[in-house]
């Protein structure tokens, strides 16, 4: 079994030992099939080993879905989370935890406060570099992304992560020859992460490779076929090419996976081809 499919058993797992030592209070994330509906996360007395264990599992979640935008991935991240925020346990994990939970939300100044707790209390720690770094992506403050994202790589240089977090911002900028060493750089020193192969296979289509890039897509789709992301792309990229049927087919896995790609599908330009079609209106306009 690949190590990827194992995180989800491990996850679910740890979500039930946090169960079993409920409390009445709660904290609450988006349900992984409607955003608007809340789930219940407990909050729990644990261990110090219980929560380590805790922790340990978040970051190995997010090393294949650093977004969080898997239910179990956000479930354990509200958990660790919580602990910081309810003052039960202040580290750099639950402050960094903290921070991914703030920036899902998109509360942009509190997720920043975050990360930076969590680099002021482990400094040598790359991870809060890197998520600090795609919170100024976001904000557009893409100067200070780039140092952010060239210190982790600094702390960190034979990780791929910063490389695959580095690629993506000069893509976004325009500087596609630096974004593909990066991109390349982050396969080679791992090319068992999800993410570098689906991001990889984006900078391939914005240099109209799209042969490469469908390879990429499926490369990703194959580690975890149940991921959303890679289905996506793959619609994309068949609309990009006039693939009509195919585009529609794709898209409908990667919503049914996670319905919030149907509001992606709305603003994404690369379905602007087959925007007007009947199949696409009603997968994406339709009743939901």
């Amino acid at each position: 079994m690949k190590f990827q499919h194992t995180i989800w058993y491990i996850t679910g797992a740890v979500v039930v030992l946090t169960a079993l030592f409920a409390l009445s209070r709660e904290t609450f994330a988006p349900s992984e099939r409607n955003p608007k509906q809340v789930v219940h996360v407990s909050i729990t007395p644990l261990s110090p080993a219980q929560a380590d264990q805790l922790v340990q599992t978040m970051l190995r979640c997010l090393e294949q879905d650093p977004a969080a935008r898997r239910l179990n991935t956000r479930r354990i991240v509200e958990s660790v989370a919580a602990l910081a925020e309810r003052g039960v346990l202040n580290t750099a994990e639950t402050q960094y935890a903290l921070g991914v939970r703030y920036f899902g939300q998109r509360a942009l100044a509190e997720g920043e406060a975050a990360f930076n707790r969590a680099i002021a209390l482990r400094p040598d720690w790359s991870l809060p570099y890197n998520g600090l770094g795609i919170l100024l992506h976001a904000a557009k403050r893409y100067e200070d992304a780039e140092s952010a994202f060239i210190r982790a790589i600094e702390i960190a240089p034979d990780q791929s992560r910063g490389y695959n977090d580095l690629a993506i911002l000069l893509r976004h900028i325009g500087r596609l020859d630096e974004a593909e060493l990066h991109a390349k750089r982050a396969l080679d020193l791992d090319p068992n992460i999800l993410p570098t192969h689906n991001n990889y296979g984006n900078l391939l289509v914005e240099q109209k490779r799209f042969e490469e890039a469908e390879r990429a897509y499926e490369r990703a789709s194959d580690m975890e076929p149940d991921h959303p992301a890679p289905y996506f792309n793959l619609a994309c990229l068949a609309s990009l090419r006039g693939e009509a049927d195919r585009a529609v087919a794709l898209l409908h896995t990667a919503i049914v996976l996670d319905v919030r790609y149907r509001e992606e599908a709305r603003e994404d330009q690369d379905f602007d081809s087959i925007r007007e079609t009947q199949a696409f209106q009603q997968l994406v306009y339709g009743e939901e």
